[in-house]
């Protein structure tokens, strides 16, 4: 039974599949094929296996798999939207390949990855109300972590049939494969310790390398991936067996024509980029800075972009910037000239949103400015912007670092409080006037676009799912190792972690 009860049986409720019938393996060799084939979408060649386009079955594939049994693949994500987003392009990546698929979440992600068709089951606290519990993410990777964790844990008390622990969906869905990233090792490794289910890490940054190094370790082998492009982080890799660095696993968003339609949510931003030459972009995604409150990250936002001449586009994220940035602009300023200036500054020259699809609106501007979280920095490369990078928490330093190196922008040092208004716009201004900054930009985005990370790790997947899983090997492997699994052996009060305890 559930611990938080009222979602118990949602998972027995999938389909089970043929236990009788085999995996058909030469019908992924078949979708191989036909993806090679297929012409490009879009004007840009790139090489086979290597479109930047979503995976699609080709016609007969469904129907040579309709009949095989579905090997089941458990996904499990714990994090931001910047975590969630690449797993949820790997999990409709692998459902495409006819793969029974569970991506095991945040509560307040069901909603994206449902939008996206991929079934899914909330097991892991609103980290949106986490991050804003805390107050915010600094720089201290353990202390982030441990905080997180308890504010996980009364967002817990406080919705107590929210969600099913995340070992009780596991359990139900029965998975042949578990996929987790490094702060869902707890319960995926649990899982594997008790029913000799192979748990695959998929890396999204360096600072997991450190923190969570016995997944690396850990026997018996099986793939470990990440998911970072190599125009990125192209640094040395751990020395570790079976060790792929895919590329990243790039969202594409669907965009509904009505949103630009009139009344549409897009719509005024539509006629915001017509109306004037191309804006800054700045975005913080799903950070919260400890430290600096959301008005002021907004003050400095509208200040340093005023004070280059330029018109911005602001997005929302979790800080809820637009929904500040709109009050601003209605309320026309407080009692000072400065603060009326800015609201006027605010009213005239800056679109606010709560988000918008990247690949749809970065090509339209001419720099950008956010936190430098991995997905947010190949996205504005991949758009061949130059960027300003403001970190805030764990792998954003490191990849200020790297933006920095590669010379397609300026890679700031100091956490995003620390940092002012002037030198923001100094920044901004040195992306908008460096021609070197833009050529290596558009150098990246032209590497960045000949990539398919999500295609990369599918064929991984696969070959370990045809050569390991279906034949019994690492079965085998598993059981010389550590011997037969313990499954359902372990009592009700056992030390086993809960579903929030993934650390």
């Amino acid at each position: 039974d559930s611990p938080r009860g009222g979602k118990d049986n949602a998972v027995r409720a999938l389909p089970q599949g043929g236990a009788d019938e085999a995996f058909d393996f030469d019908a992924l060799d078949a979708l191989d094929d036909s993806l090679a084939a297929a012409p490009a979408l879009g004007s840009r060649a790139v090489p086979p296996h290597g479109s930047a386009q979503p995976l699609a079955a080709p016609a007969g594939f469904v129907s040579m798999m309709s009949q095989s049994k579905r090997l089941r693949i458990a996904l499990l994500v714990n994090g931001s939207r910047g975590d969630v987003q690449p797993m949820v392009v790997l999990g409709r990546a692998l459902q495409q390949r006819k793969y029974e698929v569970l991506l095991l979440v945040n509560a307040n992600h069901e909603e994206f990855c449902q939008a996206n068709c991929v079934r899914s089951m909330a097991v892991f606290a609103d980290m949106h109300w986490v991050i804003e519990n805390i107050g915010g993410m600094g720089t201290n990777f353990i202390d982030g972590t441990r905080k997180g964790k308890a504010a996980a844990e009364q967002w817990f008390r406080d919705n107590p049939s929210s969600c099913m622990s995340a070992q009780d969906a596991l359990e139900d869905f029965q998975p042949d494969l578990i996929i987790c990233q490094a702060t869902t090792s707890g319960p995926s490794l649990h899982h594997e310790m008790h029913f000799g289910v192979p748990a695959i890490p998929v890396y999204l940054h360096r600072t997991c390398f450190e923190y969570f190094q016995a997944h690396l370790e850990i026997q018996p082998d099986r793939p470990r991936l990440f998911a970072v492009s190599k125009v990125v982080d192209s640094e040395e890799l751990p020395d570790c067996k079976d060790f792929y660095q895919t590329g990243d696993f790039l969202y594409e968003e669907r965009i509904n024509p009505m949103d630009f339609a009139k009344g549409g949510s897009l719509a005024h931003v539509k006629e915001f980029l017509g109306s004037g030459e191309p804006p800054i972009y700045i975005g913080w995604g799903s950070m919260i800075a400890q430290g600096l409150p959301q008005e002021d990250m907004l003050q400095l936002a509208l200040k340093a972009v005023r004070s280059t001449g330029k018109r911005a586009v602001i997005l929302g994220g979790w800080a809820r910037l637009d929904v500040l940035g709109h009050k601003l602009a209605e309320e026309k300023g407080g009692t000072s000239e400065e603060d009326r200036k800015l609201a006027e500054f605010a009213r005239t020259k800056v679109c606010f949103a709560p988000v918008i699809p990247h690949a749809w609106l970065l090509p339209q501007c001419c720099a950008a400015v956010h936190h430098g979280g991995v997905g947010t920095t190949q996205a504005v490369l991949r758009a061949g912007l130059p960027s300003v990078i403001t970190p805030i928490f764990a792998d954003q330093f490191d990849n200020s670092r790297c933006l920095e190196a590669l010379g397609a922008g300026v890679g700031l040092k100091d956490p995003l409080p620390m940092i002012s208004w002037q030198q923001l716009a100094s920044a901004i201004s040195r992306c908008l006037s460096s021609k070197a900054m833009r050529a290596e930009a558009r150098k990246a985005s032209f590497k960045l676009q000949g990539e398919s990370g999500v295609h990369v790790a599918t064929r991984i997947i696969d070959n370990f799912m045809k050569e390991e899983v279906a034949t019994g090997k690492w079965k085998a492997s598993f059981t010389e190792l550590r011997g037969e699994p313990m499954g359902r052996q372990v009592s009700e009060g056992s030390c086993a972690p809960k579903a929030h305890e993934s650390m």
